[in-house]
């Protein structure tokens, strides 16, 4: 119906392959009237390369993920790969989505999980296809990270609450096992001891709004006896 050969059907339905824009034009409009889309089943069972990034995601709540999930979409689309969107439910780990991740055969993965534990990491590194950890610091064989510097940012939050003129502090972590919570209580902590401040208040969070409810809540009934609240809150 287009006209065309079979190889130049075949190269117009695959990301980045070579085809005049009047042959693509040519077969796409057949298509369309055919009703026919392409299934990428039978070329992943080929090449085995299914052109999927699967990004793992577990606080959608937070508007900064669902920022970063809208640029890795725009940016991984532009280059012809297909995102695998993986929402980690609190309470799982990436222990139960290794088997998925492996039957889908993605090449492969972003975590922008706040916690890996060493058995999610060892996972990973079996499946043997490359892992991104977005804002969170690992490596390993397969795993790489992309993350800011917590604990120097931290040190100088510090610093600038004492220009400010803070002398008392709390700090409301993140999820205790999470590796930027980890940094960003050291960093914020190690500078206050090295300027002679005593250590802060520490109250327990999650990175959720409902955590840090909770926890400003218990800090103005810890401090209404004392009426000493502190002068300045790093949340985490």
């Amino acid at each position: 119906m287009a006209g065309v050969s079979q190889s130049a059907v075949s190269r117009t339905f695959k990301p980045g392959a070579s085809v005049s824009p009047e042959t693509r034009k040519k077969v796409l409009a057949a298509a369309e009237e055919l009703g026919y889309r392409p299934s990428f089943i039978p070329s992943i069972m080929l090449s085995h390369r299914s052109r999927l990034v699967a990004v793992v995601i577990g606080g959608l709540y937070n508007p900064f993920y669902t920022s970063v999930l809208e640029t890795f979409s725009k940016m991984l689309q532009a280059e012809g790969w297909r995102i695998l969107l993986v929402h980690v439910e609190s309470g799982h780990t990436f222990d139960d989505i290794v088997p998925m991740l492996a039957g889908y055969r993605v090449d492969a993965i972003v975590s922008a999980l706040a916690v890996l534990s060493p058995e999610a990491l060892e996972q990973l590194s079996q499946l043997r296809v490359p892992v991104i950890s977005f804002n969170t610091r690992f490596s390993g064989e397969w795993v790489h990270s992309i993350s800011c510097d917590s604990v120097g940012a931290s040190r100088v939050m510090a610093e600038h609450f004492i220009e400010r003129g803070a002398r008392k502090f709390a700090y409301i972590t993140g999820p205790v096992d999470s590796q930027a919570n980890i940094d960003r209580q050291f960093g914020f902590c190690k500078r206050l001891e090295e300027t002679g401040f005593e250590p802060p208040l520490i109250l327990e969070g999650n990175y959720r709004y409902e955590a840090g409810y909770a926890a400003i809540k218990q800090l103005k009934d810890m401090m209404s006896s004392t009426k000493e609240l502190p002068d300045a809150i790093y949340c985490a």
